[in-house]
């Protein structure tokens, strides 16, 4: 699925490259359409919640099957503080969106759009682009051109705003492999751009990047109304651990050999503020009752695919 990768390419960027210079700054939220279920009906996702001075933004994904058709949607919503709510349709094809942060004035939203190619080019489809929160227009700008970029790779991410407004790119060495080109560039680096021009800056390793928007809402995807979900749901009292390998997360049922997989990377709130992205996210194990819904029939010698809809009694334990 989609939130898998995505969730290992944020891990990746969180283990192995957090301590390097120019650090590493998450954005607020990370979404794109949900993957068409294989069964009628409609399975929904919605992003972390990024706030800022009263105004909050996430983006929302859904696919509906019907048939052999299916039909993919995704979108930034937002609410102003004096609660109209609002949204922006993206394209759904092949692609991940990301909140970077706000603007100091809380007038705009940094946007970033990484869109998969059909001619093996990986990240080079990636643009910025700028919300006005009062107007909805939404103004996209490919980082490949404003970088100057031909036949190269390289990993982009977006960090944020300047104290003058310039929206800044951190690009490293590919994190998808070689290229006949080349990587665009041989370290991680900073950039800042001048939106109305197109100019470029380079910035120093050490410059901070504030940012003033914050995360207050886990991303979401409901698992018991999932179309794909084949069985009753069911408590299980296991151990919730990351590994290696697909799916990442899996829970062993205690006192059993049964390995459930948890194939959405979506956890109720109070496992995932206990599981959490960090430092120790592959030393931790969380004990507990966790209520399941399945999305294959137990095999023997098979492990489960699962998503969690619920847990309780949780302890956080390191390996």
């Amino acid at each position: 699925m989609k939130w898998a990768i995505q969730i290992a390419i944020v891990l990746t960027t969180w283990t192995c490259f957090g301590a390097e210079k120019p650090a590493w700054k998450p954005s607020l939220a990370y979404g794109a359409a949900s993957d068409c279920p294989e069964h009628n009906g409609r399975r929904t996702n919605t992003s972390e919640v990024a706030e800022y001075r009263g105004v909050k933004a996430y983006i929302e994904g859904a696919a509906t099957r019907q048939g052999k058709s299916c039909e993919q949607k995704v979108a930034i919503h937002w609410i102003t503080r004096d609660g109209k709510r609002h949204e922006h349709a993206l394209d759904a094809k092949d692609s991940q969106y990301v909140l970077v942060d706000f603007s100091s004035s809380g007038s705009e939203l940094l946007v970033q759009w990484d869109k998969d190619t059909d001619e093996g080019r990986g990240q080079e489809q990636v643009s910025l682009g700028v919300l006005s929160l009062s107007t909805g227009d939404l103004r996209w700008k490919s980082v490949w051109q404003e970088m100057g970029w031909k036949e190269c790779w390289a990993t982009v991410e977006a960090q944020g705003y300047l104290s003058d407004g310039r929206p800044v790119i951190r690009p490293r060495p590919s994190i998808h492999g070689s290229h006949p080109g080349g990587n665009c560039v041989t370290t991680p680096v900073l950039y800042a751009w001048k939106w109305e021009t197109g100019a470029v800056e380079k910035l120093p390793d050490d410059i901070v990047v504030r940012r003033v928007g914050r995360e207050i809402d886990r991303a979401n995807q409901p698992c018991r109304t999932d179309p794909d979900i084949v069985g009753e749901c069911f408590w299980t009292h296991g151990r919730a651990s990351y590994f290696n390998g697909g799916p990442s997360l899996r829970i062993w049922r205690i006192g059993t050999d049964r390995m459930l997989g948890v194939t959405t990377e979506q956890l109720p709130k109070n496992a995932a503020a206990l599981i959490g992205l960090g430092n120790d996210f592959f030393v931790n194990d969380v004990y507990g009752d966790f209520q399941v819904c399945p999305f294959e029939k137990q095999k023997p010698g098979h492990m489960q695919p699962v998503c969690v809809e619920s847990a309780k009694n949780l302890v956080l334990k390191k390996r």
